[in-house]
């Protein structure tokens, strides 16, 4: 895997990310409906192959992503560099 690193930071990121909109299902993929469990597998098989950069955003799944995100980084969470997005009102 290569890695870039962030500005003038120690942080380096995987130049592949775990694209996280998919595990939160919605209009896009409403067939998806994955649990923790499973995202923590998905975390698993990107840490052996070196991916150590999430992208997710609170509209994937309406907070749905960001939510399985939080539980299945439980105790690992060092291990993984998060990218969210803001300023989508997509409440109400």
């Amino acid at each position: 895997m290569k890695y870039q690193k962030l500005g003038k930071t120690d942080l380096s990121a995987s130049v592949v990310s775990f694209g996280a909109w998919g595990i939160g299902g919605g209009s896009v993929w409403p067939d998806m409906n994955v649990g923790v469990g499973e995202v923590e597998r998905l975390l698993d098989e990107a840490i052996d192959l070196g991916i150590n950069y999430i992208d997710t955003a609170p509209v994937y799944g309406t907070g749905l992503s960001e939510e399985l995100l939080g539980k299945a980084l439980k105790g690992r969470r060092d291990k993984f560099l998060v990218q969210t997005k803001c300023s989508l009102n997509w409440r109400g």
